[in-house]
């Protein structure tokens, strides 16, 4: 109370008491040195003064005095009251105690080591309310004081407070944003916890990785111009942490700790003033985008935003991400995974560089984590951008080898992106660099054909398709024995349940038939399209032709028909049902007579009148008065 009243200019008897009463403690300290008692004298004399900056100086040099005083081994005893008294109703008292506390530690912070987790504990607790806005300046100057002398120790204290954040941790990691002795420091050692450390589980999500994130969101809300300056020299570094810290966040199924990464992100962006970044996070849903199954496809299309501003700035990212590639965190990997495969179409003037990341791409396409090889064979396909651009004699061939063995992949994602990326290389490759992949392609892509994903099955159709311009080169012959093994798939899928799927394969048959060089068939898929044909009007008059054209094909046609008839999809059992007795029936009505299985074709067709789909049961009695000739 009195050393606020010193600086506010008190009663001054009463003032001079007080100080006349510390002054002789200290005189009988310090008996033997005559000297002590002389400074006490002194500001005496100094507290006539209306001056208020010599006041505060007086209350300085009391505070500096009572500190020489104290044996260090009792100094936590004495900050514990003083940090309470923070508190105290009383304005003069609570100032008084800020101000002895403050100087008290300025003196002896290198002390205080082993006291640091009881003083932070006793600082954070006090309530908000009933701290004036003075004091409350004092406190978070404290944490500061500490921070700059055990800095490791403070970090640690406030990270464990737990989330959420109480105001006053909030506002302490805001303080230490605005020391430049503390800034790079604190942000290095968050971004080294979010970057380095287990991220924990699902039922276990890392609490101090979960605090670090919290904490850079804090830092990223001040407005402050040092911070906003070593922000934009980091922005590189600080967005691919936090693109990391997504991927870590959602892959434990965290999706509050997402979120809070998503949160710390824009923050950031707001605070770098990127403009575009942030209108992209908002307008086109990427925020929300960014938390969930879908994060990786979020990250993708941010990172393909943020290499569009800052293309300059792909090489320090490729370097930042390129150790989180073999990282053992899923997470890391997806994001990092995503990250470069965005990479290479800003790359193409840089040889070594593009080779680089392409040899990080094809090594993970055979990771064990389905969304890391996902979008490593986008990034992969990103090279058709670029194809023409760049010498591809190096990778071509992996490349392609990799897209290729990549299509079979049992999960659904990587098997999609395998066959749309290679079907963006097949309009760029020559005769010559395919001819050897060519028989492989196919037989790879059949699976394809029937795959669950329609997605899947109408990229499939449509690179099969695209591969018909080879029928003619130096593979045609075997090519051809291909189209004629997956020409019943195509055809079938014709009455597929998804429409993506019917026109694929309208268009491959459309190139199938230029391939054959049949103009009547061109002429029967032309007026099919024109005239919208059913599925049933069309395969009559399809299998007539087959037969006239392609008669020692037909038995092949037929088993595969009998093997569709089995599929467990309803759409793909009717129109195989259709398909088989119409080319039984063609080949019946046929001037070439061929050798059939009747017993076979017949026993199947009787089977399929007790299926338990009344459609199936329908078209099989359908597909029987076809066969009345026999």
């Amino acid at each position: 109370w009195w050393l606020n009243s010193v600086r506010e200019g008190g009663h001054q008897g009463q003032i001079g008491g007080s100080v006349g009463e510390v002054g002789g403690l200290s005189t009988a300290a310090a008996a033997e040195e005559g000297a002590e008692a002389e400074k006490w004298k002194l500001l005496r004399q100094r507290l006539d003064s209306s001056d208020k900056l010599i006041r505060a100086a007086v209350v300085k040099d009391i505070v500096t005095l009572v500190s020489a005083l104290l044996d260090p081994t009792v100094l936590p005893a004495l900050l514990e009251p003083l940090t309470v008294a923070l508190g105290d109703s009383d304005a003069d008292s609570a100032m008084g105690s800020a101000d002895l506390l403050m100087l008290l530690i300025q003196d002896h912070v290198t002390t205080l080591a082993e006291s640091i987790p009881l003083q932070l504990h006793a600082l954070l607790e006090l309530d908000d309310k009933d701290l004036n806005e003075e004091t409350a300046n004092s406190r978070l100057s404290c944490i500061r004081i500490l921070a700059n002398e055990h800095f490791v120790a403070v970090m640690q204290e406030l990270l464990d407070t737990g989330l959420p954040f109480k105001p006053a941790v909030k506002q302490s990691f805001q303080k230490l944003a605005k020391d430049r002795s503390i800034l790079l420091k604190m942000m290095n050692h968050l971004t080294d916890i979010m970057n380095n450390s287990d991220p924990g589980d699902a039922e276990m999500p890392n609490p101090t990785v979960m605090a670090a994130t919290a904490a850079l969101g804090e830092i990223f809300k001040v407005s402050d111009p040092q911070l906003q300056g070593i922000v934009r020299k980091y922005f590189s570094q600080l967005v691919c942490t936090l693109w990391l810290r997504l991927g870590t966040a959602n892959t434990i199924g965290a999706k509050d700790v997402a979120a809070q990464a998503a949160r710390a992100l824009r923050e950031l962006c707001m605070l770098a003033q990127e403009e575009e970044l942030i209108l992209a996070m908002e307008s086109k849903g990427l925020q929300q985008k960014l938390v969930g199954n879908l994060y990786d496809e979020g990250v993708a299309e941010l990172a393909q935003l943020f290499f569009r501003i800052h293309a300059d700035a792909a090489p320090p990212v490729f370097k930042f991400m390129q150790p989180f590639l073999t990282r053992n965190y899923d997470g890391q990997r997806v994001s990092a995974t995503a990250v470069c495969s965005q990479l290479l179409t800003y790359c193409a003037e840089d040889t070594n560089l593009l080779s680089q990341i392409i040899s990080c791409l094809l090594a993970r396409a055979t990771d064990k984590c389905e969304l890391v090889r996902k979008q490593s064979l986008r990034g992969l396909g990103q090279l058709s951008s670029i194809w023409q651009q760049v010498d591809t004699n190096e990778w071509a061939m992996s490349v392609i080898h990799a897209l290729v063995t990549s299509m079979d992949d049992p999960a659904e994602a990587p098997a999609r992106e395998s066959v749309s990326s290679l079907a963006r290389f097949v309009d760029l490759l020559d005769d010559k660099l395919i001819a050897a992949s060519l028989v492989n392609i196919c037989f790879r892509l059949r699976p394809a054909l029937d795959r669950d994903d329609p997605a899947i099955r109408g990229a499939a159709v449509d690179l099969f398709g695209r591969l018909c311009r080879f029928g003619k080169g130096a593979a045609g012959n075997n090519f051809q024995e291909q189209v004629h093994i997956n020409l019943p798939s195509i055809v079938l899928h014709l009455n597929d349940a998804h429409v993506s799927a019917q026109e694929a394969c309208d268009r491959c048959l459309a190139k199938m038939a230029v391939l054959f060089e049949s103009e009547p068939l061109q002429k029967l898929l032309k007026k099919r399209k024109e005239d919208r044909m059913e599925f049933d009007d069309f395969i009559g008059q399809f299998s007539s032709m087959l037969c006239d054209q392609f008669n020692d094909r037909v038995n092949s046609y037929i088993a595969a028909c009998l093997q569709y008839c089995k599929s467990p999809t309803e759409a793909t059992k009717i129109a195989a049902t259709i398909f088989l007795a119409s080319l039984l029936a063609s080949v019946l009505a046929s001037s070439k007579k061929r050798v059939l299985n009747l017993s076979t074709a017949c026993t199947t067709l009787c089977s399929l009148l007790t299926d338990h789909s009344a459609e199936v049961r329908s078209k099989a009695a359908k597909a029987m008065s076809l066969l009345h000739s026999i």
